[in-house]
Order: structure tokens, then C-alpha cells, then sequence
């Protein structure tokens, strides 16, 4: 499902989904809710409501929300490793870091998280953070 809110897409096929929680069973009434994370890393809830067959529902809707309200919606719908996984690294903190790369790094760069299916932020501070500080710098950096 694709919709536009606020001036902004959001698609749960290009997105990625953390977590999902269904209430009901089949031929019952049920909700049932996804968060997803867009490869910028902004969240928001899928709510499907109705009464069908193996928890697929007649309505959708979609909900933006802050990084707060997601991990607050995470941490009492999702497994306990699913919200350690997604929220461990205190998002709400993250500061932006402008750099400049060549378009051949850069376009490598966005072929690798697209592979990896995360977001080329998340792409370089995995990068960055697998780098335990302990080793020597480089003498000189072949630029």
C-alpha cells in the first residue's frame, strides 16, 4: 500500500517491516498492526481492520509516527529480541553528518545498503562502528 501524508510517501512495499501483532483469528474481528521503517529510517504503523480469513483485513491505514512513539509501540507489540534489534541504538540522539564522496563511492556505497536492504545511513555507521578504535591509524591515507 502506497500513500501520500503530509507530502510524504509512504509505501509498505519499499519499506522495510520490523514487527507485526494480529489480534483475532479467522472469521473473527480483528486488527491487525506493522511497523514498518522507510530507508531514511522514519516510522510508521499499517492498521488493518475487518473480518477475513487468516488475518488479512478489508481496511487499511497508515499512521506516521516519531521515533519515540515507535519504539514505545515496539516495545509492548513486538518480541523482546525484535525491539532490542531495532531500538538499541537510541535514536533519538543520532546527529547528521554531511560528508562529501565521490558519485562512484557514493553509487557503491547506496548498491551495498540496497543489498543489505538498509538505509545508506545505516549502511556507514555500521561501517563506522565495526571499526573498534583499537587498531593503529594508517600512516597516510591513499586519497
Amino acid at each position: 500500500m502506497r500513500r501520500l501524508i503530509d507530502n510524504k510517501w509512504y509505501d509498505t512495499e519499499s519499506a522495510r517491516l520490523v514487527g507485526a501483532n494480529c489480534n483475532g483469528s479467522r472469521g473473527d474481528d480483528y486488527f491487525r498492526e506493522s511497523l514498518f521503517r522507510k530507508r531514511g529510517g522514519a516510522f510508521f504503523l499499517e492498521r488493518q481492520i475487518g473480518e477475513t480469513e487468516d488475518c488479512f483485513a478489508h481496511s487499511d491505514k497508515l499512521y506516521p509516527m516519531s521515533y519515540d512513539k515507535a519504539r514505545e509501540w515496539a516495545e509492548t507489540h513486538l518480541p523482546p529480541e525484535t525491539f532490542a534489534v531495532e531500538f538499541s541504538g537510541g535514536g533519538a540522539a543520532k546527529k547528521t553528518l554531511q560528508v562529501r564522496i565521490t558519485p562512484r563511492a557514493k553509487a557503491l556505497a547506496l548498491r551495498e545498503a540496497a543489498r543489505r536492504g538498509v538505509s545508506l545511513s545505516q549502511y556507514v555507521e555500521s561501517l563506522i562502528l565495526a571499526d573498534d578504535g583499537d587498531d593503529d591509524p594508517p600512516a597516510s591515507l591513499d586519497l
